[in-house]
């Protein structure tokens, strides 16, 4: 199976994990996010696309360019309606989802309207070798963030 894109969680705090998300054949690399204060982070695994939506509704789903979309995940381990959207900007957007943390997710949305079919697409969510763990900071999440330091895979 081809893995095109991939997650991998460099720091996990409390139910929330951060990381960076990569499609390399597209050369895109985005700060990212998943989970909030009270929604698990996307498990580690391979997810399936399902299906892609142009200008989903609410503010969590739109970068600050004004770019509004949604890739959407198969269902699996037990969570709906997963998948890779803008952060949002909005305090704690995503609830198990990855939110880009960058302004214009524009490149994003490109590549994924750019796919012959939805069902072909594969995302791995892995976890960096250094990870570090941290107790809930208490901080609502609101994209962008500064960038994540690199760390050896």
């Amino acid at each position: 199976m081809t893995i095109d894109v991939r997650f991998t969680i460099s720091e996990r705090v409390g139910k929330k994990a951060r990381g960076t998300l990569e499609w390399s054949a597209k050369s895109l690399s985005a700060n990212a996010i998943s989970g909030d204060s009270a929604h698990d982070a996307i498990p580690v695994g391979i997810w399936k696309g399902r299906l892609f939506i142009d200008i989903p509704s609410g503010p969590g789903y739109e970068d600050r360019k004004g770019n509004s979309w949604f890739f959407v995940f198969s269902d699996q381990q037990g969570r709906t309606d997963m998948g890779i959207h803008p952060d949002g900007g909005v305090a704690d957007a995503t609830l198990g989802c990855i939110g880009l943390r960058i302004d214009d997710t524009s490149a994003w949305e490109t590549a994924f309207k750019s796919l012959a079919s939805a069902s072909n697409f594969s995302c791995e969510i892995v976890e960096s070798l250094g990870i570090q763990s941290f107790g809930d900071d208490g901080v609502l999440e609101t994209a962008p963030l500064t960038p994540i330091p690199s760390v050896i895979r």
